[in-house]
């Protein structure tokens, strides 16, 4: 089952791409460049963690919305419940798709989501469990990242 702590660690990779684009706004410069920036960005503390827990939360249940179906339940069929690093790395692309990133759930388990796709939606031709299945605003994400960033200058 989802909890607090794998959607928090999920949120974290469309958070540092927001991160680092409103990084290079204030500052003029790429953040970390070369860099792998998940393990560089810093993570969200207090009533900001909550904020994008809130926010991620909101975005699971549009997402399970678009498929009519648990996200849980789609990735128990995946085969990929049983390993905490494939449930956040699955749902953290996924999140990406849906900002409108240019990466998906796809470019790692499109073979598992097609797979829970054929279990869970045998007779439609219109398949609703998608790589992409909605579009999440990012403005509430990008100015909670905004608001961090600040904050990152203020102790740099």
């Amino acid at each position: 089952m989802l909890d607090n702590e794998l959607v928090l660690e999920a949120a974290h990779t469309p958070f540092t791409s927001l991160f680092a684009d409103e990084y290079e706004e204030a500052t003029g410069k790429s953040y970390h460049p070369g860099n792998e920036l998940t393990s560089l960005t810093p993570r969200c503390k207090g009533e900001a963690r909550e904020q994008l827990l809130a926010l991620a939360w909101q975005a699971i249940g549009r997402i399970e919305a678009a498929w009519g179906q648990n996200m849980w339940l789609v990735f128990h069929h995946m085969g990929i419940v049983d390993r905490k690093e494939d449930v956040v790395s699955a749902l953290g692309s996924l999140l990406m798709g849906c900002h409108g990133h240019g990466v998906g759930i796809d470019d790692d388990y499109s073979e598992a989501r097609e797979k829970a796709s054929d279990i869970l939606e045998p007779h439609r031709s219109e398949r609703r469990i998608k790589d992409h299945p909605c579009h999440i605003d990012d403005s509430k994400w990008r100015e909670l990242a905004a608001n961090e960033v600040a904050k990152y200058l203020k102790k740099s």
